[in-house]
């Protein structure tokens, strides 16, 4: 008889500062999903709500957005978090 294990993850930043978090591992394929649209639905939330705190246009530079300078001190932290979090998502294997 196999079993299916579902593994709950997000992911973190790009190419060479990327990794993968390991959240929980279920053999509830339904709460696995759930928690996979909830994250992405609150990663969503969250993000809209911080960009109020960006400048309008990016920085001057590279033009990327950037948090605002009367901001950064009680704001970077979770703002540049949220910006580095990509949606989550889940894996299976299977027990034999």
């Amino acid at each position: 008889m196999t079993k299916t294990i579902y593994i709950a993850k997000y992911s973190v930043g790009n190419y060479d500062d990327y990794g993968v978090v390991d959240v929980f591992v279920s053999t509830d394929k339904n709460k696995v999903t759930k928690w996979v649209t909830k994250f992405n639905r609150l990663l969503k939330e969250y993000r809209k709500f911080y960009t109020k705190f960006e400048v309008e246009n990016g920085d001057e530079i590279w033009g990327l957005p950037w948090i605002k300078d009367g901001y950064l001190d009680n704001y970077f932290d979770r703002w540049n978090r949220l910006r580095n979090t990509n949606e989550a998502f889940y894996d299976m294997i299977e027990i034999r």
